[in-house]
């Protein structure tokens, strides 16, 4: 319990009073949503302005999209800045945030019609998943039942925080004698926070009405559980005949994790019913499953949306354009309404042969396809909102399709090798399919659509890479490329893909990820070791490196976190080995993967002396052995001192695709992707592990090979080694049969050929293997393969091969609290037993549990009582095995003597894991955990999960359960 002397009390209230603003005549209400807010800031501009607004605003979505959070900036004057952020590693895509606007002071029943409040609060704390204190805040007004929304307004930290607020402690409701608030970033590994300003707007709970728009507040009963459990969770109230815009607050923390409120679905408003549901960030786990919680909130009346979307009539954007012979594309101009989402209906008036009208689309993009060559087709586009109001239909534009003639480029439409990709702040860089043609050269159009700052298209060009620049930091740009070869023949274009410039939340460590070594560990005087980090890469500066040294021999320190990419260990001893890794970090805190350990030795006596021979040789001089390749081997080295020699093979003539080797064990080397009918130049250099190097060997040259190759590698058509195989519920993978040519290297490509969501075909790749991640679970995919040469001779594609990804598994927890295994067959046994989602109502023993007899559990409620008997306890979950493996975490204490807790997990006949373990006389609940792997051949896959908990004990003893938790890691 909070205690608060009377002095704290006055000093609050007297700085609550300072911080609300003198008393406004009007509290300013203004009610709105945005739609498809993402990860970019978005201004949004009021009708009136304000001394110090306070905003509120909640996110809708459902358990298809990622946790998001919606964050705020800039809120003065007559607008604010808002957009979603992850919280976790998966971004949200678009989703609607609806928002209330009131200007901070406090508001009565006699001045204002409405009791209520809005206040700016500075939270300096920052409360986390294991530290819950807030910070102490007042009520001006008297409340009966206070309903209390909130929101993080500033963007001090570009981490994530949601407001939360509580009573006398976190789980119970605000009242006239408590209220705490703050801000909570959940299970975030990286817990400093800035200072952030909160605000909160406080409202009687009941109907009534604000400057004439009529409102209904009210706080839901301890029932809205996660989005990831049995969404929306529903609450009724006396309604409107058109809803409006609603927003929603948790209320009170009940799970310790942290969460926030959200409103279900896309349309989460009805007449007479609000759907809610919390959601928690993926920072400390994936998991997302809650406990009931209670979300205060206020639904607004609409007033009836009777207007068309604008522009109205309907205008394009881009007017009917003939792109082959046989299509013609356009675009309408983007309407806006407040009843979305618009939809747009194409229709063609020409009636020539092979036109065709769309049907109401979502998309502002229509192509009329199938047309007649050298024909005219008029089309207007008309645009209607959800309810059904349609305008004006535009005029009619026209566009003749061009004369017949040879086929357009292949592929056709086009498509993206590389898909637009941000390099910089205001770069981004797109690379098309190579086009196909009897009359070469294809060339390519590239075409941003989305009109944002700085976008430009390019011009027809022989290059199959564009980079547009001159972009807007964090801005999304969508592009489209279309080929035509060397007669006019133009191709469709391809689908629209989007890429974003740099500038948003870096969630993402620094690479190379592992880190690497440039210099690896090599002695530097007679008790020190000297070490290089490759320097690394990130979009959020300064890297800081961390040198590890893992063989904890005499001597051997870390570095600790630095922002040189050099560290010099000391005070080692003689003749001693050290091992160190490496490490980085960018300023957000993202940390990468550590690198493979490296070790070099302390000398006895100080080496000076670089391996011989000196200058180095080469065994086998350079030798092309293909129009592509080179090999070289170098003389083996020996040295006196030291048996750990490698070797540096370096390509002195500079022409196009030759490269240098890293520092290596192996004295021999292959230098690949050189050009034919060139010559190389390499010479080579050995050093000990002190870092004693040779001088370079005499430089020595050899010449690629020419070709007249024009064969596809063999098999052609091409073959599957390893036919396409699910390897879980996501992912598939497969092995092209290995692929034979003397123009090396030899690439594969797989294609996907179902289009079932998430299905993705690789990119020409070096290796045989491809994995299709990011499937839909139960859901068949289709693939080929194809491979092609170093000079492109391309096989046909192997036959289509499919299969269907595995059925998803369950994703835990399975909680049992307060809970019994059996149906009780006495009537003591049933007080305080309760159902949990997840776990089968039936029991295979009637006897063997009964009621606590002496003793609390540690939640101080009912739980399981197990005798020392020979009949186990039996319960079956409804959720079928899948191979991985399974977490068992079971409460246990003592009642009498000393027991023995047999567990057992089990599918069906078979068990798939069993433990003992030794529960000693304790008042205190013991936490036992087993962890159980089932591989993929196991009979008790498909099977259903089950538990059997017997009491083994040789003599009377009595074991109390509790807290069971069953999870899939």
């Amino acid at each position: 319990m909070k205690r608060f002397s009377i002095i704290s009390i006055l000093c609050a209230l007297l700085s609550i009073q300072l911080g609300l603003n003198a008393q406004t005549t009007s509290p300013k209400l203004f009610t709105g949503m945005e739609s498809g807010v993402t990860g970019l800031w978005r201004t949004v501009t009021l009708p009136q302005t304000y001394t110090n607004m306070v905003v509120v605003a909640t996110p809708h979505y459902d358990e298809n999209s990622a946790p998001a959070i919606v964050r705020m900036r800039n809120a003065a004057g007559n607008s604010f800045q808002l957009k979603v952020d992850a919280a976790g590693q998966s971004i949200p895509g678009p989703i609607a945030v609806s928002f209330i606007v009131v200007e901070e002071g406090v508001y009565t029943l006699a001045e204002h019609g409405v009791k209520m409040e809005a206040a700016l609060f500075d939270s300096v704390d920052t409360d986390t998943a294991y530290d819950w204190l807030g910070e102490d805040s007042y009520f001006t007004n008297v409340y009966t039942t206070p309903v209390v929304l909130g929101q993080v307004m500033t963007y001090n930290d570009a981490r994530t925080s949601t407001f939360w607020s509580s009573g006398e402690t976190r789980k119970k409701l605000p009242d006239n004698e408590f209220l705490t608030i703050g801000k909570t970033i959940g299970e975030d590994y990286i817990e400093f926070r800035e200072e952030e300003l909160l605000g909160y707007i406080v409202i009687e709970a009941g109907a009534g009405s604000i400057e004439g728009l009529n409102y209904v507040a009210a706080i839901s009963g301890d029932v809205v559980e996660s989005v990831s459990e049995t969404p929306p969770y529903s609450v009724t109230y006396s309604g409107f005949a058109t809803p409006g815009v609603a927003v929603a607050t948790q209320i009170a923390m009940d799970g310790s994790n942290g969460s926030w409120a959200l409103l279900y679905g896309s349309n989460p408003v009805t007449p007479t019913t609000i759907n809610l549901a919390v959601d928690e960030d993926q920072w400390g786990d994936t998991e997302r499953a809650h406990t009931t919680e209670q979300v205060a909130f206020i639904v607004f009346e609409g007033v009836p949306d009777t207007a068309a979307p604008t522009p109205n009539p309907a205008t394009f954007a881009s007017a009917p354009t003939a792109i082959s012979t046989a299509e013609i594309t356009m675009t309408a101009t983007v309407a806006t309404d407040e009843s979305g989402p618009v939809e747009y209906l194409f229709t063609e008036t020409s009636g020539n042969p092979g036109a065709t009208s769309s049907v109401w689309q979502t998309s502002e993009v229509y192509s009329d396809t199938g047309l007649s060559s050298s024909t005219q087709y008029c089309y207007t586009v008309q645009m209607r909102d959800s309810l059904g109001n349609i305008g004006t239909a535009s005029v009619a534009s026209c566009a003749t399709t061009p004369l017949g003639g040879p086929q357009p480029p292949t592929p056709n439409p086009a498509t993206f090798l590389i898909p637009p990709t941000g390099i910089s702040l205001s770069d981004i860089t797109m690379t098309a399919t190579p086009g196909s043609t009897s009359n070469a050269p294809v060339e390519y159009f590239f075409t941003e659509i989305t009109g944002n700052p700085g976008a430009s298209n390019s011009v027809w060009q022989i290059s199959n890479t564009y980079v547009d620049s001159i972009l807007t930091p964090d801005t999304q740009y969508c592009y489209t490329v279309t080929m035509r070869d060397s007669l006019g023949n133009v191709g469709s274009s391809s689908a629209a893909v989007c890429g974003s410039t740099q500038g948003v939340i870096d969630i993402y460590p620094p690479t190379p990820n592992p880190a690497e070594f440039s210099i690896e560990p090599v002695p530097s005087g007679i008790n020190s070791m000297t070490m290089t980090a490759v320097l690394g890469s990130d979009f959020t500066g300064p890297i800081e490196y961390y040198f590890g040294e893992t063989s904890f021999n005499p001597g051997g320190s870390d570095s600790g976190w630095q922002p040189s990419t050099t560290y010099v260990d000391t005070l080692l001893s003689f003749g001693t080995e050290y091992c160190y890794t490496v490490t980085m970090r960018d300023a957000l805190g993202n940390v990468g993967n550590t690198s493979a350990p490296t070790c070099a030795f302390i000398p006895d006596l100080i080496d000076q002396v670089p391996p011989t021979p000196n200058p180095a040789t080469f065994a086998v001089l350079p030798n092309a052995i293909s129009s592509s390749q080179i090999d070289m081997t170098a003389t083996i080295a020996t040295d006196v001192m030291n048996n750990i020699i490698k070797y540096k093979f370096d390509e002195t003539s500079g022409n196009f695709g030759g490269d240098d080797s890293s520092w290596q064990l192996s004295t021999s080397y292959s230098d690949t992707g050189l050009l034919e009918n060139t010559q190389y130049c390499y010479t080579v250099t050995s050093r000990d592990a002190v870092g004693n190097a040779t001088a370079a060997s005499v430089a020595a040259c050899a010449t690629t090979s020419g070709t007249s190759d024009t064969t596809a590698p063999t098999p052609d058509p091409a073959t599957f080694a390893n036919a396409p195989a699910a390897t879980s519920d996501t992912a598939i993978s497969m092995t092209a049969t290995v692929a034979t040519d003397p123009s090396a290297p030899v690439e594969y490509l797989f294609t996907e050929t179902s289009g079932n969501t998430g299905g993705t075909s690789s990119a020409w790749q070096l290796s045989t293997t491809y994995s299709d991640t990011g499937l839909t679970a139960s859901t068949q995919y289709c693939y080929t393969t194809q491979s092609r040469d170093g000079l492109g001779n391309t096989t046909v594609a192997s036959a289509v091969s499919c299969t269907t990804t595995d059925a998803p598994p369950f994703s835990g927890p399975i909680a049992v609290d307060n809970f019994s295994f059996e149906n009780p067959s006495t009537p003591d046994e049933i007080i305080g037993f309760t159902t949990v989602p997840g776990w089968s109502q039936v029991a295979t023993i009637d006897s063997g549990i009964g009621s606590i007899l002496n003793g609390v559990p540690s939640d101080g409620l009912q739980s399981s009582f197990i005798c020392d008997c020979d009949n186990p306890v039996e319960q079956t979950t409804s959720h079928v095995i899948t191979a991985g493996s399974y977490q068992l975490i079971i409460d246990a204490r003592q009642a009498n003597g000393n027991g023995q807790l047999e567990v057992e997990l089990f599918g069906g006949s078979t068990v798939i894991g069993t433990q003992s373990f030794s529960i000693l006389i304790d008042e205190d609940y013991q936490t036992k955990t087993m962890t159980v792997t089932v591989d993929g051949g196991s009979s008790a896959i498909g099977q259903l999960l089950g538990i059997r908990i017997l009491n083994s004990s040789s003599s009377e003893s009595w074991i109390n359960t509790d807290n069971i938790q069953l999870n899939r890691l």
